[in-house]
C-alpha cells in the first residue's frame, strides 16, 4: 500500500487533493471566502487545508460514509471545522451507498482510504481497478444543498468542492436556488462505469449552463487505461479533470 499522505498539519499527516495551484484560482475569483462547502472529506486533508489558508471562512464538511464521518470529526473539529454526516444528493431522504477501499492509499489512520458512492460501480469498472475493493452497502441519510444550507443558516457558499465518485449531477441538481460563486467539480468517469444513474460529461456542461456557471480553469489532466476482459484487445484511456465553474 502507497502513502499517498501529501499534507502535514499540527503534527499529523493528511491526504489532499487540492493544490496550490487549486488555492490560487480560489483567490482570484472569491480572495476572501466567508463560507466554504466540501463533499468527500476522505480524512479530513482537503477541509482542514482550506480552513488554514482561509482561516477566517465557516467550512462546512460532510462526508456519507458513517465510519469515515467519524474519523473526519475526530481529525477536522479541532480545527474548527463542522462536520456532517450525509450523502448529498438531489433529494432528501435514504438512500444506498456503495461501500469501498482504495488498498492503494491510506489516510491519516494509516487505513485504507474511502472510495465509496451512490452510485454502483460497474463490472468494467471493477476489472479496470483492481485496488478497489467493493464492501457491503449500506443505507445513508441522504440531503440536498439547499435544504443543508436552510438547516444551517447559509444563504451564500462562496466556494464548494464537490469530488463524490460520480454522484456530483445529484449534488448540483440539489442546489435549489442556491448558487456557489465558486465550484470546483471532479469530472470523473461515466455511466459506463457508475452505471445507469451516472451522468455523462455533457449533462453536466448543460446543467451547470442553464444555471449560469461558465468553466474558469481546469486542474490537471488525469488519464487513466482501463481494460475490459469481456472484450479482447479492449483498452481505452480515460481523461479525468477537475474543472472550476463560476457563477455569473
Amino acid at each position: 500500500m502507497q502513502d499517498f499522505r501529501n499534507y502535514e498539519s499540527q503534527g499529523r499527516k493528511f491526504y489532499k487533493s487540492l493544490s496550490e495551484k487549486d488555492l490560487n484560482i480560489i483567490r482570484k475569483y472569491v480572495p476572501e471566502p466567508k463560507v466554504i462547502m466540501e463533499f468527500g472529506s476522505c480524512d479530513g486533508g482537503d477541509g482542514i487545508y482550506l480552513k488554514n489558508n482561509f482561516p477566517k471562512a465557516e467550512v462546512y464538511s460532510i462526508e456519507a460514509c458513517p465510519e469515515r464521518f467519524k474519523i473526519v470529526s475526530q481529525l477536522e473539529e479541532p480545527f474548527g471545522l463542522h462536520v456532517s454526516n450525509y450523502a448529498v444528493s438531489d433529494v432528501n431522504g435514504v438512500a444506498t451507498f456503495y461501500q469501498s477501499t482504495d488498498q492503494n492509499q491510506m489516510d491519516s489512520d494509516g487505513q485504507y482510504s474511502g472510495q465509496g458512492s451512490l452510485n454502483k460501480k460497474t463490472d468494467l469498472y471493477k476489472n479496470s481497478y483492481p485496488n478497489i475493493t467493493e464492501l457491503e452497502p449500506i443505507s445513508v441519510n441522504t440531503i440536498t444543498v439547499k435544504t443543508f444550507c436552510v438547516n444551517n443558516k447559509i444563504n451564500h457558499v462562496d466556494y464548494m468542492h464537490i469530488d463524490v465518485e460520480g454522484a456530483e449531477l445529484k449534488v448540483i441538481s440539489g442546489f435549489g436556488d442556491m448558487r456557489p460563486k465558486l465550484i470546483k467539480v471532479e469530472v470523473v468517469l461515466g455511466k459506463d462505469m457508475y452505471g445507469e444513474f451516472a451522468y455523462d460529461q455533457e449533462e453536466l456542461k448543460d446543467t451547470l449552463t442553464d444555471m449560469n456557471y461558465t468553466q474558469v480553469a481546469w486542474d490537471g489532466v488525469i488519464k487513466r487505461e482501463r481494460f475490459d476482459p469481456l472484450l479482447p484487445g479492449f483498452k481505452e484511456t480515460v481523461v479525468v479533470t477537475d474543472r472550476f465553474y463560476l457563477h455569473s
